[in-house]
């Protein structure tokens, strides 16, 4: 008995030093909230794989395919939401010409220079208004 459970020791602690990696993986497992097309909002980890993702819940899970999925929000960008403020939000919005940008949710595929895009195209219609009613 005491030479089997010196042999399981022996194993682990070789496994412990020719795998290591694996104990310090990254999960496959992340936090956020998938939009369902029905309008229900599931807070949970998720994969994804190719027919759609699968959430867990306290450890219930269900597979949601990529028909019945409307959106998934990263837990980040929820935190943001709620802890902002709609004071600031609206300051920022006004002085910095980006209409509450960082509130905004964009998706994988957007561009980032669409920003650059929007910003660069106020500032020259906000020169032109000025410019042309100076002229009136």
């Amino acid at each position: 008995m005491l030479i089997q459970s010196f042999g399981r020791l022996h194993l682990s602690i070789v496994l412990l030093f020719l795998f290591p990696f694996n104990l310090f993986s990254e999960s496959i497992w992340t936090k956020g909230t998938v939009v369902t097309k029905r309008g229900y909002i599931l807070d949970g980890e998720y994969t994804t794989h190719s027919t759609g993702i699968y959430l867990r819940q306290d450890g219930v899970g269900k597979q949601i395919g990529n028909d019945e999925i409307e959106s998934i929000v990263n837990l980040e960008y929820v935190r943001k939401v709620e802890n902002s403020s709609p004071e600031l939000s609206a300051f920022e919005s006004f002085y910095y010409f980006n209409a509450s940008a960082k509130y905004r949710y964009y998706g994988k595929n957007e561009i980032d220079h669409q920003d650059k895009l929007a910003l660069a195209s106020k500032i020259t219609s906000l020169a032109f208004s000025i410019y042309f009613f100076q002229i009136l």
